[in-house]
């Protein structure tokens, strides 16, 4: 176990090379942290070059950067991360206990430092709950627990499932949580800072908890506040206004949409009564109109007195419409399948709609034989 981890605040180190695999590069001693246990990797520098990776070969921690390196090797974590993924990880260590003791159990943990959250094995978590939990993680904070690090042998540990290991190394926040764990934790809980949940819902297996602490909630409060500034110049509302005007602008348009729908409705009334003034019984439909097919029919049975076919062709593809003021739709409908297996279609017997693969030349026809005792 490497024993920087044990002071999240040791930040530099300088060592030599012991290995090389390729282009990474593995030292006599490390400060740097590779993703594991929940915990995101550090990012930093060596010899002043970025860190482009970090990664275990067996039990050893390699680093990746662009050029060459020399001894001696100067190592730089950079604090703003370190400290964030931290405060995380501790706070996830201080939420276990929490929930333990009211019969909980988180279950998952996202450690994405622009998406922090957690889950817990129960559905509806209520909102005093939640509160309660708030207000339990603010009071820790100002509490600065400090977190003790100790190591024993695995065989001494309770649980069978640990028990294999040579060492274990025990992370223990006061009464609040004690747990094997081997990432990297704030010396007290006052350097977690800040703590607030931001939203909770339902997941497949209980609840899922989204929250932001540390730094990320600086972060958080500077996208919300750019955000708020910018609807509010859209909306010329001012920010604490900006609710009702979103309520506004949702009217409004709900408003504007009905206004759009029933001038669509007379345009359409007025194109069906021009269809039928030309006392036709089929009818070919433009590539604009036949978006309206089905409500230019709906219109256009209002205003004939024969069965009549309105379709759209496109390449190989048909859409049309039956329609019957007496009522013979489905019939007409059934009888043009048995001929022509492929049409899908279904509706009232006043109306029918369908669909068919081919041209329409052969349903025209077909339509025209089935109506000409009519004529």
């Amino acid at each position: 176990m490497n024993p920087y981890y044990d002071d999240f605040s040791q930040l530099s180190l300088t060592t030599h090379i012991i290995d090389q695999k390729d282009d990474y590069y593995a030292f006599e001693a490390t400060v740097f942290y590779s993703e594991k246990g929940g915990m995101p990797s550090d990012r930093g520098w060596i010899n002043g070059q970025p860190v482009l990776d970090l990664k275990y070969i067996g039990d050893t921690l390699y680093h990746q950067v662009q050029a060459s390196l020399e001894d001696p090797i100067q190592l730089e974590v950079e604090p703003k991360t370190r400290w964030l993924n931290t405060a995380a990880q501790s706070s996830f260590h201080l939420l276990d206990g929490f929930y333990r003791q009211k019969g909980l159990e988180l279950i998952a943990i996202g450690t994405d430092p622009d998406h922090l959250w957690y889950e817990v094995n129960q559905k509806d978590l209520s909102t005093d709950l939640l509160d309660e939990c708030q207000a339990f993680m603010q009071a820790i904070i100002r509490q600065e627990i400090p977190c003790e690090i100790r190591y024993i042998k695995g065989a001494d540990y309770p649980d069978p499932a640990y028990q294999h290991h040579d060492t274990l190394r025990i992370v223990r926040f006061g009464d609040v949580d004690c747990q094997p764990c081997a990432t990297l934790h704030v010396n007290h809980t006052g350097q977690i800072g800040s703590y607030c949940h931001l939203s909770a819902r339902n997941s497949s297996r209980g609840s899922k908890v989204t929250l932001t602490l540390n730094q990320a909630t600086e972060k958080a409060l500077e996208t919300y506040y750019q955000q708020a500034n910018h609807l509010s110049q859209i909306l010329n509302a001012p920010v604490d206004q900006l609710d009702q005007a979103v309520q506004d602008l949702i009217h409004k348009e709900k408003a504007s949409a009905k206004v759009a729908a029933d001038l669509k409705a007379q345009v359409i009334s007025y194109q069906a009564q021009t269809l039928a003034q030309t006392k036709q019984q089929v009818y070919a439909l433009s590539d604009s109109e036949s978006q309206d097919l089905r409500q230019l029919s709906q219109a256009l049975i209002k205003f004939i007195d024969q069965d009549s076919l309105v379709y759209h062709q496109d390449s190989d593809k048909l859409q049309f419409a039956l329609l019957s003021p007496q009522g013979r739709a489905r019939d007409l409908l059934k009888t043009l399948q048995s001929s022509t297996p492929s049409i899908k279609g279904g509706g009232s017997p006043q109306l029918v709609s369908g669909r068919m693969e081919g041209q329409a030349q052969s349903l025209i026809d077909h339509f025209q034989t089935l109506i000409q005792p009519e004529n």
